[in-house]
């Protein structure tokens, strides 16, 4: 299926055609699992990967018979955080409510263990050895830049960094 995305704020009235056939126009589409919204902001792919993630959550915490908080916790890392990190590079939380909407996906995880429903969310995680889906984005997107200062991925580092001697 084809159809156009407008990038940015300007309206743009051309149409275009394929054997012609007119191209719809989208405010989004989805390309490598990645939802692009027309002014680039992550938060439409934010809601649609909370949503989805909230949905497998409920799948974890109703087939598991087991109240064992760790095996719960390894489902939930194994089974729910791929689609919470997923691509994370290309749609970096920016927006305070984003990250607020990542997170209460762990938080309503975390609440629902069994002994833990009355301790505060970050108490939460030092007990379950789990760390905020926040810091997490943050180690996943300066591991990328590691990469790319020490030359493991293809790209000219000096378009994006600026290096000076501490001397």
């Amino acid at each position: 299926m084809c159809f156009m995305l407008n990038i940015g704020r300007s309206c743009c009235e051309l149409k275009y055609y394929i054997n012609s056939t007119q191209l719809p126009q989208w405010e989004t589409c989805r390309d490598l699992g990645v939802v692009i919204a027309s002014d680039l902001s992550p938060s439409h792919h934010i809601r649609e990967i909370a949503l989805k993630a909230h949905q497998r959550e409920n799948h974890i915490l109703c087939c598991f018979i087991s109240g064992d908080n760790k095996l719960l916790v390894k489902a939930f890392t194994v089974y729910e955080r791929p689609i919470l990190e997923y691509n994370s590079i290309i749609w970096s939380l920016c927006l305070q409510k984003d990250i607020e909407l990542l997170e209460k996906v762990q938080r309503w995880f975390t609440k629902r263990l069994q002994g833990l429903k009355h301790l505060k969310y970050g108490i939460q995680l030092t007990h379950l050895g789990l760390p905020s889906l926040e810091l997490l984005q943050l180690h996943l997107d300066l591991l990328y830049c590691y990469k790319i200062v020490f030359g493991l991925i293809y790209l000219d580092v000096n378009k994006y960094f600026t290096f000076t001697s501490l001397l």
